[in-house]
């Protein structure tokens, strides 16, 4: 029986929470006795095991600018992996590999960034010059709000993830690595892109207020391409064909029907947009649109098993001219009047694969009689209407869109 525990122990141990383990270890003393063989893989302050008999059994390490300070970062345990820093100064231990500056920080970091850091994240306040500063460890670099220095030419080859904070809007020829598959831009960003982006991108993200011409700057690498609720530019000849997961903001309304988008699984337009896009549907498994868009989709989507319904948050009077209520699109793509709201939902207007249903603010309708087939709604906190459901059905009340 004690061979047969001391091979079944590490396989629970393997799977199990570090405090799993340390209640485990309490059972008898058999096990007790091969806590020290356990490996515990959840974050920990350094100062909490510096002293432990399996000091070195810890692969996840937290450190900070005191435990560095009082001396007691002198070694770590053999089995680290990952050692976790946050500071507020340049003094940074050698074998830190996730380095995060505190917000104030905003001092030159010349020659202070140790090879060992895969993992880079400046705070809010860092605003210095970086040529030659960032390590070529580096794979991971995030800048904070306030960062908006010139940087041609100053990341390194290694970086694969790229975010911008709020702040940086400098031109960036020469600037993104061709190693980058990730990379977001912040708030103020509007520079042009046009074949800025190296081939290597796979996921893209702009925010608001960028709402710059696309044309030749979305690489053909691009799967994952967000833009923010300002962009509304002219796309359908400029988006690759390999994007899979396309994300639109509240004011874009332009064409996206003719564009060649075979691969396109999930999409997500705002509260704008009221055009067709019967075309783009026949792979789509998510979809988030307008609520009184949907049942022009309702025949064309049979892989589509996530929708998510949004109210307006314009009208398109602006951009049809019509000065009657908000209208529906019929399965030709042209506006219907309709001149009254039901007060409850129409679950004939839903693809019957739809499985998840999630509604947007405002949305205050009764459902009654929910399909057996949908598994899954998701409401605003404050919907406080009826709902006739079967007892599978989940209903989940969340406090934000």
């Amino acid at each position: 029986m004690l061979l047969y525990c001391k091979d079944i122990i590490p396989k629970i141990c393997d799977i199990a929470t570090d405090k799993t383990k340390i209640s485990l270890s309490a059972t008898c003393k058999l096990i007790n006795g091969m806590k020290r063989d356990f490996v515990f893989r959840e974050q920990i302050n350094l100062g909490k095991i510096r002293m432990l008999p399996n000091f070195d059994n810890f692969e996840f390490i937290l450190i900070n600018d005191m435990l560095v300070n009082v001396g007691w970062v002198t070694t770590i345990p053999k089995k680290a992996k990952k050692i976790y820093f946050k500071t507020k100064t340049t003094n940074i231990p050698q074998f830190v590999t996730h380095l995060t500056f505190c917000d104030s920080f905003d001092e030159p970091i010349q020659d202070c960034i140790p090879d060992s850091v895969t993992h880079l994240v400046f705070g809010k306040q860092f605003d210095q010059p970086i040529a030659n500063c960032i390590p070529s460890s580096v794979s991971h670099l995030t800048f904070g709000h306030s960062f908006d220095q010139v940087i041609p030419n100053c990341l390194p080859a290694s970086i694969t993830h790229l975010e911008f904070g709020w702040c940086f809007n400098k031109p960036i020829k020469n600037v993104i690595p061709k190693s980058v598959t990730h990379l977001k831009f912040g708030w103020r960003f509007t520079q042009l892109i046009r074949d800025y982006i190296p081939d290597s991108v796979t996921h893209l993200e702009f925010d608001s207020p960028f709402n710059c011409s696309i044309e030749n700057g979305i690489p053909n690498s691009v799967t994952h391409l967000t833009f923010g609720d300002s962009f509304n530019q002219s796309v359908e000849k400029y988006l690759p064909k390999s994007i899979t997961h396309l994300k639109f903001g509240r004011s874009f309304c332009q064409p996206i029907e003719n564009c060649e988008l075979d691969s396109l699984v999930q999409l997500e337009l705002g509260g704008d947009y009221w055009r067709s896009i019967r075309k783009l549907c026949a792979k789509l498994t998510h979809l988030t649109i307008r609520e009184d868009l949907v049942q022009s989709i309702c025949d064309c989507a049979p892989l589509l098993t996530h929708l998510t319904l949004i109210c307006p948050v314009h009208s398109y009077k602006k951009a049809t001219g019509l000065t009657g209520p908000i209208g529906t699109f019929g399965n030709t793509g042209l506006i219907s009047a309709r001149p009254t709201l039901p007060i409850y939902f129409d679950f004939g207007q839903i693809p019957p694969s739809v499985t998840h249903l999630s509604f947007s603010l405002r949305f205050n309708k009764s459902l009654y009689f929910v399909p057996k087939s949908i598994i899954q709604i998701s409401l605003p906190k404050d919907y406080n209407q009826k709902i006739i459901a079967g007892p599978d059905t989940k209903i989940i009340y969340r406090k934000t869109y």
